[in-house]
């Protein structure tokens, strides 16, 4: 029997593709099926990559690998390895996320910028209703109305919309030449 050598594989290949191989190299098929056999038998077959890694790298590498039930080192490196090189490939590590997990952020996003909007809504209904009631009980002439928007617009700048009622009644309690 000839001994048939692939070159760069060093791991044995599966018992199927040890069978073709087999039946290749002894002839008891034609030559294309025989051409097929050695071409699959040599994707299936892995090569030695020699790396050097740093200690930590190491630690959290083999604390990972008992964490997710690994076999072992080359069993991680390989799942690292292709999520790398798709990575690269589509420069957007969104497209490694799973569609499941995608569509539950974006549902949470949207359920909360419903309810910040609705909040916001009801809080504008209710700022109108009190400027209509204030309204209704002071007699404010258009130029004051202007002078208090002015400051209150620079207050709200000023304090990024951190407004107090402790401020404004200090404010109002003040003599008017200041």
């Amino acid at each position: 029997m000839e001994v048939l050598a692939v070159k760069g594989a060093v791991a044995a290949p599966n018992a199927h593709v040890f069978s073709a191989l087999q039946r290749a190299v002894i002839g008891d098929i034609s030559k294309d099926r025989r051409k097929k056999a050695m071409k699959k038998a040599n994707q299936d077959l892995k090569q030695r990559v020699t790396s050097w890694l740093h200690p930590n790298m190491i630690a959290d590498m083999e604390s990972l690998i008992e964490a997710n039930d690994m076999k072992n080192h080359t069993e991680f490196i390989s799942k690292a390895v292709d999520f790398y090189i798709g990575y690269m490939g589509t420069q957007n590590s969104t497209a490694f996320l799973s569609e499941t997990l995608l569509g539950s952020i974006q549902g949470t996003l949207q359920t909360t910028e419903n309810r910040v909007s609705g909040n916001l809504f009801r809080l504008a209904v209710e700022i109108s209703m009190m400027m209509h009631l204030l309204a209704t009980m002071l007699n404010i002439t258009d130029e004051e109305l202007h002078r208090l928007r002015g400051r209150c617009v620079a207050e709200v700048k000023k304090t990024r919309g951190k407004i107090r009622l402790d401020d404004a009644v200090e404010f109002q309690s003040r003599p008017d030449d200041e």
